[in-house]
């Protein structure tokens, strides 16, 4: 009896309420379409996300909403909307790209005539103002050979010109290491060499013969940069009496394309018509043809560098592995391993004039990287971390205060070797950059 009276109650409750609702009554909430150009923008109503465009929206509240669209690149777009009950409201918004805001910095030094480096890009030389920078922080470098590097950070803000005048320190003055040991390998190799730039070159007598500034005038057409494993190449001595030393490359090897074979390594007769002296092959041609030269006046371990031997390549892109597919015979890994006891490998602070550097290319497989003779090396306060060097090498790419101002070929100039905060030896084509070359580093000494 009682759970029939309560039925009884719930029924006549529910037909009262039935009763006293309005006939045909209005639904309290509407739908929201949305689209964009370009699409996928984000949308928010009244700072509520509801997805990306194109949307359709439906349930919301009858009334007034902020809708908010945004998309990276895109200044943000904001309108009002009238929700009605049951209804669709259609929003179309036009996207407009967002306008960058930059300012410009200022940027004076004393002396004038530094490169500058806005987040490591190279921007020109002081003074100069640079335009269009991107409002915020950035980190700016001003570099100049015989002094420090000048660092700082600046804000630039948008609309405005942010200054920078920076008197630059000069660096102790640069004393030099260039005398090789006498009787040595190192010697030999150096007198090959520089005997190539005094052919090549005008050179001023009496003057420092390590130094780039004794070498004027290239004449680009006694020598010029020859890859040795696609093109015969030859290095050619000046004639002395009847005699002239010339050594002479031809492709050969396998793979194709990665070796070279000499075919001549010695003293040639002239029959009384010598060659003209002449240097046109690659980075590692000309350290290999200047083994003949040591070879013509000193005992050396690289007799059998000779007539049908293989040249070495510049580096390795395998430097943990044997460097000897598709390179035959590798500096980098000679330096490294010691094999055939032909090299000794040496540290940054035992660098000395005649050594020679390797930088072994790891990330392009078409560049085995980069030899050179070093001719003289700065004598600094902590030669374990960072020295300057000068260097003799083949080359169409200058360094700083280059020799070669005509075009590629033989020639000397500045570079710099440190060491990172991680101990990795370091390579950097000229005293201006910031940024090392990409693969290892090897020092040899040949014995």
């Amino acid at each position: 009896m009682k759970l029939n009276a309560w039925f009884v109650v719930l029924v006549v409750a529910l037909v009262f309420l039935v009763m006293a609702a309005p006939a045909g009554a209005a639904p309290l909430t509407g739908t929201l379409k949305v689209s964009s150009s370009p699409i996928g923008a984000t949308v928010y109503i009244d700072n509520t996300f509801r997805g990306t465009t194109p949307l359709m929206s439906s349930g919301i509240a009858a009334g007034q909403h902020t809708v908010t669209l945004k998309k990276t690149g895109y200044d943000d777009y904001s309108a009002p909307v009238n929700i009605q009950a049951g209804k669709t409201f259609t929003l179309s918004a036009v996207m407009v790209p967002a306008t960058q805001k930059t300012g410009l910095i200022g940027i004076t030094s004393t002396p004038a005539g530094a490169t500058v480096l806005l987040d490591n890009v190279n921007k020109g030389m002081t003074p100069v103002t640079l335009g269009n920078v991107v409002a915020g922080k950035h980190t700016v470098i001003l570099q100049k050979t015989g002094y420090t590097d000048y660092n700082t950070e600046i804000t630039v803000q948008a609309g405005k010109t942010s200054s920078i005048s920076a008197v630059l320190v000069p660096l102790p003055p640069a004393t030099w290491i260039y005398q090789p040991k006498a009787g040595s390998t190192n010697e030999a190799l150096l007198s090959g060499a520089k005997a190539l730039m005094k052919g090549v070159y005008t050179y001023t007598p009496g003057a420092p013969d390590y130094l780039p500034s004794s070498y004027k005038n290239e004449n680009t057409l006694q020598t010029g940069y020859v890859i040795h494993a696609s093109k015969p190449t030859n290095v050619i001595w000046g004639a002395s009496g009847v005699k002239q030393l010339v050594w002479k490359s031809i492709p050969g090897g396998s793979p194709a394309g990665w070796s070279g074979i000499v075919v001549i390594a010695g003293l040639t007769d002239t029959k009384g018509k010598p060659n003209l002296l002449t240097v046109k092959t690659d980075c590692s041609g000309l350290i290999t043809s200047l083994f003949t030269f040591a070879n013509t006046g000193h005992t050396t371990k690289f007799s059998s560098w000779n007539t049908g031997s293989p040249i070495p390549e510049a580096g390795c892109n395998d430097p943990q592995g044997s460097c000897v597919v598709p390179n035959p015979l590798n500096y980098y890994h000679l330096f490294v391993s010691g094999e055939n006891g032909w090299f000794k490998g040496v540290s940054l602070s035992d660098l000395q004039p005649g050594d020679i550097i390797s930088w072994a290319n790891t990330h392009d497989t078409t560049d085995t990287g980069h030899v050179m003779l070093v001719t003289a090396v700065s004598n600094s306060a902590d030669n374990s971390k960072a020295r300057q060097v000068i260097v003799i090498d083949e080359t169409g790419t200058l360094h700083s205060s280059d020799t070669r101002n005509g075009g590629p070929g033989i020639g000397m100039g500045y570079a710099r070797l440190a060491t990172s905060p991680e101990g990795k030896l370091q390579f950097y084509w000229d005293l201006t950059t910031s940024s090392p070359q990409i693969g290892p580093i090897a020092l040899g000494r040949a014995l």
